[in-house]
């Protein structure tokens, strides 16, 4: 992930308005995704996660950002609080991108992954 994208993050986690920014919002949902860990986050997080969603929906236009905002969106929307299905849809969004763009890093390569 890019330095600006990192930037971005903070800056919308903070409260600093970027409203154009489809991929901040999206960042600071995913933030909240932690697949390597196997834990669910908290009701709290679960909210702040899909309020992010939102936002991101709401401002993206290109197509790799919008597949990757579904993906993570399909993490956040699920009613329930087992882990395992909320990583379900987040994987099968995950494919959905990959296989639309297979040669970007950025897509084969799950954020968690990025450093």
């Amino acid at each position: 992930m890019n330095s600006y994208l990192h930037y971005a993050i903070l800056a919308v986690s903070l409260g600093v308005p970027l409203p154009g920014c489809a991929a901040a919002h999206w960042g600071v949902a995913t933030s909240l995704l932690q697949p390597l860990w196997g834990t669910t986050p908290s009701a709290a997080g679960i909210t702040r996660g899909r309020e992010a969603i939102e936002k991101a929906r709401a401002t993206v236009e290109d197509e790799r950002e919008k597949l990757r905002i579904e993906a993570t969106a399909a993490f956040f929307e699920p009613e329930t609080d087992q882990v395992r299905e909320r990583l379900a849809g987040w994987i099968a969004g995950m494919e959905k991108a990959y296989q639309a763009f297979p040669n970007d890093l950025n897509v084969a390569t799950p954020m968690p992954f990025h450093a």
